[in-house]
């Protein structure tokens, strides 16, 4: 019982989850920026780790594509 509870706690149960853990060197990056700041990184999955260049404009979210105007239905 103390060993589930044990592999419950550990980051590596949240991996498998689908989420990753960005680090530079030692230190673990919780911020976009701080990513951007660190120029590589390692990015590590659940079923393994890659090395990874960052860069890029900064912007975070996609652009919003034009909606198009509804035609009057009257």
């Amino acid at each position: 019982a103390l060993e589930r509870l044990r592999a419950s706690l550990s980051y590596r149960s949240t991996l498998a989850r689908g989420y990753a853990v960005v680090r530079s060197g030692d230190r673990v990056l919780t911020s976009a920026a701080a990513a951007r700041a660190a120029g590589t990184v390692e990015i590590e999955f659940a079923d393994g780790q890659v090395d990874a260049v960052t860069g890029g404009s900064g912007r975070t979210t996609k652009p919003r594509a034009a909606t198009p105007k509804q035609e009057s239905l009257f």
